[in-house]
């Protein structure tokens, strides 16, 4: 009998999720229509963060865009993040804009993974780094790449179609189309100074 009960819980709560889920889906497309912008056929296990100021700054998804668990867009002064169809997040990914992030069809990201089209200024050591601004370059991501688990893609990236990058990656030089990229960490610590 307890059973029971909790198989009526659950099938309740899930449907009561998927009803929410609508209602949030329609309040983006309603309040934000032109700066949010994703077709109906999206599959989220929730509802991604949107993080994002009054510029004209906007997101696009494609269709049969997936994401597991959470989903960050983060996308000021004007930042632009295109995502085209097909692509799948695992949990705890985050795409950051100020400028512009362009994904395309048909990608797998890995869990944790972070994409950066800035970077912080830090070289005038009279100012604390938080007030000196950002360099910004965009990133382009092409068509069916497979991006490892932890990898952090930064500013001024373009990565080609057919791309496979090792998990615990930091890929700050673009890759040609159809590579494989494995990040060797080194044991030794090196020191720069500026």
């Amino acid at each position: 009998m307890l059973k029971l009960v909790f198989k009526v819980f659950y099938t309740v709560r899930k449907k009561m999720q998927g009803f929410v889920f609508k209602v949030r889906m329609m309040e983006f497309k309603y309040l934000f229509g032109d700066r949010i912008i994703f077709p109906a056929e999206v599959y989220f296990s929730q509802l991604p963060d949107f993080l994002f100021d009054e510029s004209k700054s906007k997101v696009i998804i494609g269709h049969k865009v997936a994401s597991r668990g959470k989903l960050n867009l983060l996308f000021y002064s004007d930042g632009i993040i295109q995502i085209g169809e097909s692509n799948f997040f695992n949990n705890d990914c985050s795409v950051n804009a100020l400028l512009h992030v362009q994904i395309g069809a048909n990608c797998l990201f890995g869990e944790n993974v972070k994409i950066y089209d800035h970077n912080h200024q830090y070289k005038n050591v009279a100012l604390p780094i938080k007030d000196q601004g950002y360099t910004m370059a965009p990133v382009k991501i092409g068509n069916n790449c497979w991006i490892g688990s932890n990898v952090v893609i930064l500013k001024g990236v373009a990565i080609g179609d057919n791309c496979v990058i090792g998990a615990n990656s930091v890929v700050h030089k673009s890759l040609p189309a159809n590579s494989i990229s494995i990040n060797v960490a080194e044991s030794r610590i090196t020191s720069y100074s500026y």
